[in-house]
This record gives structure tokens, sequence and C-alpha cells, in this order.
């Protein structure tokens, strides 16, 4: 089932004890790797055991990826399977190993951009039962949306100038972004500063050019 980027958090969160397995991929390594975070935040409410394999690994020995659904935990409630650079060999694998997945038992498969041809996603998306959502770069409309939570987090409102800057400004990739946006929070989230543009522009990467004493 393809889910679009800003519906899957909502639509997660709509399932309860049996979990299906997420295909999370895309070109912008930044936002899977925040939509990857946000699942399992929302997921982990027991202290889940976490799980990691790749594609490559499960594709040599694939009993280790069995082995690890059908196993109970003693310990823990919940279990997190991550499932990282899978290929299409991994296809049939997963027919077998997501046919009957245990309750509270969730999947996450993460690669980067897959094509229309991708077996893998074509897998994921044909299947009801099974979640796919692609990352694409982020645009001038998700960056708008980055800046409206900026202001929220640091509680002000920015100027249009400061706003036309950061939306030209602001990295296609969520990951390069956030850094960028959290030393912005870091700057003005602790104090009664008045955001400026040139004390933002000192901090952002495009001014690694700058002087240690002008900054």
């Amino acid at each position: 089932m393809l889910i679009k980027e800003n519906l899957l958090i909502q639509k997660f969160k709509e399932q309860k004890k049996n979990y299906p397995p997420i295909l999370i991929y895309g070109p912008n390594e930044g936002l899977v790797r925040e939509n990857f975070l946000k699942i399992k935040e929302i997921f982990n409410q027991n202290n889940a055991e976490e799980i990691s394999f790749s594609g490559k690994l499960i594709s040599e020995q694939p009993e280790l990826l069995i082995d690890e659904i059908q196993t109970v935990s003693m310990f823990n409630q919940q279990k997190i399977i991550t499932i990282e650079q899978p290929t299409d060999k991994n296809i049939d694998l997963f027919e077998n190993a997501f046919a009957e997945l245990p309750d509270q038992t969730l999947i996450i498969v993460i690669a980067n951009n897959l094509t229309k041809n991708s077996k893998l996603r074509k897998f994921f998306e044909s299947s009801s039962k099974y979640f796919s959502c692609a990352n694409y770069e982020d645009d001038f409309r998700s960056n708008s949306q980055q800046i409206q939570n900026l202001e929220k987090s640091i509680n002000k409102n920015l100027n249009r100038d400061i706003k036309s800057y950061l939306g030209q400004n602001l990295s296609s990739d969520r990951m390069i972004s956030k850094n960028e946006i959290d030393k912005i929070i870091l700057l003005y989230s602790e104090n009664d500063q008045i955001p400026e543009l040139e004390h933002i522009k000192l901090i952002f990467n495009d001014n690694a050019d700058l002087g240690l004493n002008k900054i």
C-alpha cells in the first residue's frame, strides 16, 4: 500500500496490535531517518527490543530473520526489526517471513531511492497489508513548514527577510536542514533576543569561510 509521506505518521498511529511491515525509502536521507525515528517513538511504549539486519546478510543467512521474527523475547513485550539496504533478492524471504507476524512486532525496511521498476517497491505497494512510503527531496512547501516549526520551537516570529533567506537556503535534504535549524534554535530558544538575519547568516552553512573573530 502506497502511503504519502505527509500521511505516514497518521496512518501508523491508527494501527493497534498487528503492525504492517513498512518500507521507507527515497533520496531524502534526512527525511527517511526522521520518519523512521518518529515511527519507533510511537511504537516503542514499553522499551522494545531492537534488532537490525542488512539486506545482504539476510540474503546469505535467511534463517536469521526467520528465527528472530519467530522468537519471543523473554524481557520485552515489543520488538522492532530493522532491515537496511534491502535488495530484490530479499523479496521471496519477505513474502514468507511477513506472512504471519507475531503481535507487537514491527518490521521497518529502509532503502535509498528506488525506481518505479523496483521489484522491492512493487512488492510493498501492491500489498494491502504493507506500507510503502517515498521520501523525496524537500521543496519550497516542505521548507516553509520547517520554518513554521522553527518559529514554534523558539516561540518567536521571524521577519519576512529571514523567512525568505531560509526558504532559499535550506537544503533539499532534511538532515542538512535540521542541522541548520537546530543551530538557530540553540541561538534563540533560551533568551529574549529578537531573531536577526545577520545573526542567522553568521551561523549558516554557506558562511563557513568567516573568521572566528567575526563570528
